[in-house]
């Protein structure tokens, strides 16, 4: 076995093993995943480009392999590049001076027309793609771009070596071989640190939610907390310096005004607790039956909410309907209802909770006869950092949960008028749920 066929075993070897640490990192990298074909590929072609010593065959196959990895990588870059820069205007420009190089290779002898065409055009788009694929990190700032601009540059390199080789000048198949290794080098390299940036992406983003979660815990327990605790201590105040004086009925009201500020707080701790939950993904699904639940859920709100006059009606013409759910459904159909009963300033409170079949979701309407809610603060109210004095305060938290939890479900919430463009007269909160068929 001679020297340069030793030599090629170990360069084929090698670049399997490149292409196989490519497609690895590819696929933890978005970045670097639409490169595996081009790896893939490359893999193959250095294995049957080997067997050129049992037949010359073998040579032509496998770099025809290599010419399509080539074009694959030119693709990619081409295809990021403009969708980056959303400027077709600089690849008519690329045509034409194609077009002006092809009509001047016309005048050549025609047996070397094809050789110098796919030499000379291979050099030119990988140069055309360097400049393209520089561009794109210029604007993206990541590490896994320069690296795949020295992937680039190595691969024009290896291309031009292979070019001055076959002009028989010395020292070229030496030279030819080093390009080689730099490119699969490259590769190897390009494939770590694209592997390396993309665990530290996703930490940097995970630090960055627990931060951003942290946050909104803090700014919720300073402002409720120091709320509740300030509502128990002005009662429990009250009733020291009051002493022996306060007549059982204020003393009845301050002692409930202190068991519902502690209530109050348990609530406000168990539900950022399940927000937690939901947001670490520690909450599973199971098929439950929603009807069922509703009717429960409906008879304790009025249970609880004896002192007013609460009229709640269900019309859902189903015999079962079923989801992917779990028990925190209770918490969505208590916090919408809760905060019906609660913004609502009628002596008779009226809801009407109307359940229908919307494509492949069941969807659940509640309508109140409440305050409304302006179309500047529809969206708002969903949204957990929300704080406002309005009318609507203290839904932040409580739909901020709803929605979360529907979410977990692959559903959505959302509000309009009950009568449409008429805010005042009262609310309608939609609900969709994706329906699961027994």
């Amino acid at each position: 076995m001679s020297y340069e066929e030793i030599f090629d075993f170990y360069i084929a070897i090698y670049s399997v093993v490149a292409a196989s640490i490519g497609c690895f990192s590819g696929f933890k990298n978005d970045t670097f995943r639409p490169w595996i074909p081009a790896f893939v590929t490359y893999g193959v072609g250095a294995i049957v480009i080997y067997f050129k010593y049992f037949d010359e065959l073998f040579r032509l196959v496998g770099n025809l392999i290599f010419l399509v990895a080539l074009l694959w990588i030119i693709l990619i870059v081409f295809k990021e590049y403009f969708q980056l820069k959303k400027d077709v205007g600089n690849l008519g420009s690329g045509l034409k001076i194609v077009a002006i190089g092809f009509i001047f290779l016309l005048y050549l002898n025609p047996s070397e027309i094809l050789l110098l065409i796919v030499r000379i055009g291979l050099l030119v788009l990988e140069i055309t793609c360097i400049i393209m694929l520089f561009r794109i990190y210029q604007i993206k700032r990541t590490l896994t771009h320069a690296f795949l601009v020295l992937i680039l540059i190595g691969a024009f390199i290896e291309t031009f070596t292979v070019y001055l080789n076959s002009l028989a000048l010395p020292t070229m198949r030496e030279l030819n071989f080093i390009a080689n290794f730099v490119f699969i080098t490259l590769i190897v390299g390009t494939a770590f640190v694209a592997y390396v940036e993309q665990r530290l992406v996703l930490s940097e983003r995970q630090y960055r939610e627990a931060f951003n979660r942290a946050e909104f815990y803090k700014d919720l327990f300073v402002h409720d907390i120091n709320n509740i605790l300030q509502n128990i201590s002005i009662s429990s105040d009250l009733l020291v310096m009051e002493g022996d004086n306060v007549d059982l009925p204020k003393k009845k009201d301050l002692l409930n005004i202190i068991k519902e500020q502690v209530q109050r707080g348990g609530k406000l701790v168990t539900s950022i607790r399940k927000l937690s939950q939901i947001e670490e993904g520690q909450v599973s699904t199971r098929p439950i039956e929603v009807c069922t639940i509703l009717k429960k859920v409906i008879a304790r709100i009025k249970n609880l909410n004896q002192e007013k006059e609460v009229e709640i009606q269900l019309d859902c013409p189903y015999q079962e309907l079923m989801i992917q759910g779990n028990e925190l459904l209770i918490d969505v159909f208590e916090n919408i209802l809760l905060n019906a009963i609660k913004h609502n300033k009628n002596r008779r409170v009226e809801i009407q909770v109307i359940l229908s079949k919307d494509q492949q979701c069941i969807k659940f309407q509640f309508q109140d006869n409440g305050i409304g809610i302006s179309d500047a603060r529809k969206r708002d109210i969903f949204q957990r950092s929300y704080s406002n004095q309005s009318r609507t305060k203290g839904l932040g938290l409580g739909l901020s949960l709803v929605k979360k939890i529907i979410r977990s479900y692959s559903g959505d919430i959302w509000v309009e008028d009950r009568v449409a463009g008429d805010p005042i007269q009262g609310s309608n909160f939609i609900v969709r749920i994706p329906e699961m068929k027994s």
